[in-house]
């Protein structure tokens, strides 16, 4: 069975952003391509990443983002089934976190995936598999 991975909006950030764990993002997608593992994002993850870049670029370049996060080889779940809306409100209740990163790290334990991120949000998350990337560096 190949690895299979859940990037959280934050890994897919880094990637646009080209931050400090953005070449390990890039590299699991590049593995997702030749089929070597396998890659989904939570739709919320879809939504944060419009309405993030909207704010910064316009809308122009949050539909091109978009556009672009589409054609690359991920599993979109934005089906929240029964058995992942009771997971993420498990999560919920028993962290500090918000309902997007409760939905994130629920598809995660669904799909017994490898948790990409840079998110201190997760670290508490001792049930789950993670893959923290470095965070920014801090100004000054």
């Amino acid at each position: 069975m190949s690895p299979r991975f859940v990037l959280d909006t934050s890994a897919i950030l880094a990637l646009f952003h080209d931050e400090p764990g953005a070449d390990r993002v890039e590299g699991i997608i590049r593995d997702a391509a030749r089929q070597a593992c396998h890659v989904a994002i939570a739709g919320v993850s879809l939504l944060e990443v419009y309405y993030r870049v909207y704010r910064l670029k316009g809308e122009e370049a949050a539909l091109e983002h978009y556009l672009w996060l589409r054609q690359l080889p991920l599993e979109v779940r934005s089906d929240l089934s029964e058995r992942w809306l009771l997971e993420s409100g498990r999560m919920k209740a028993r962290h500090p976190m918000s309902l997007a990163d409760a939905q994130i790290a629920a598809l995660a334990v669904l799909l017994d995936a490898t948790l990409v991120h840079k998110d201190p949000e997760f670290e508490p998350l001792t049930d789950i598999r993670q893959e923290a990337l470095p965070l920014k560096p801090k100004k000054g």
